[in-house]
């Protein structure tokens, strides 16, 4: 049976920006608008991930799936209909928020609980897909088929928003899962877009960890 991860990168990058923006909610004074205009940004950059995410499931992983008529379960897509009603409410609070707000450490902690609540709610849906999901794509999708899918996810993602993946998701993957899945890169990227993955790689890795990989894929990086 095929055994690839459909998963495994794109949800590590998620729990990792999650795990991130849930300190920075809990950190931001909201009486002071910098640090409220950081936390929008970094919110902005998860919301552009999960569309990012959630453009490949509709595009790409669920029609390979529906082409050969396998049904999807319906809990599924209830789920992200109700994430995205919670997503629609934490954008919509950020719309009117500034420190000169009324309340507005009072409204702050509501949106920090909201935000919790997304989290949490996120976390389950994306355990979801990996127990119920994954199996179905594991037995309907032989390695070619695997192949097609894949090459299809990185032609559809832009390559800006390529880089933002790896940021988040090359820091929470094992030295051999980082292997795995930079050394097809190193043959299909551009140079220039090898140069910002390296670059993203040096930026969120330990120096011992970046050295450890750029040896283990056979790179020399001035």
């Amino acid at each position: 049976m095929n055994t690839f991860n459909f998963y495994n990168f794109h949800h590590k990058a998620i729990r990792n920006l999650l795990g991130q923006l849930n300190v920075k909610f809990g950190k931001t004074d909201f009486e002071n608008q910098n640090e409220i205009d950081s936390l929008k940004m970094s919110l902005l950059k998860l919301m552009a991930l999960l569309a990012s995410h959630s453009y490949i499931e509709d595009n790409v992983i669920l029609p390979a799936l529906t082409s050969k008529g396998v049904s999807i379960p319906e809990n599924l897509n209830h789920d992200h209909n109700r994430l995205d009603s919670i997503i629609f409410k934490i954008i919509s609070a950020f719309q009117t928020l500034s420190s000169t707000t009324a309340e507005v450490k009072e409204k702050g902690s509501q949106l920090y609980l909201l935000f919790n609540q997304f989290h949490g709610e996120f976390l389950l849906h994306m355990h979801l897909e990996e127990v119920d999901m994954l199996p179905i794509l594991q037995e309907h999708l032989n390695v070619e088929e695997t192949e097609i899918v894949k090459q299809q996810m990185v032609n559809k993602t832009p390559h800006k928003l390529m880089l933002d993946w790896f940021l988040y998701g090359l820091p929470a993957l094992s030295y051999q899962n980082q292997i795995e899945l930079l050394q097809p890169v190193i043959s299909n990227y551009s140079a220039e877009m090898m140069s910002g993955v390296l670059s993203v790689a040096k930026k969120s890795l330990s120096e011992v960890e970046f050295n450890k990989l750029v040896i283990g894929l056979n790179l020399k990086v001035v």
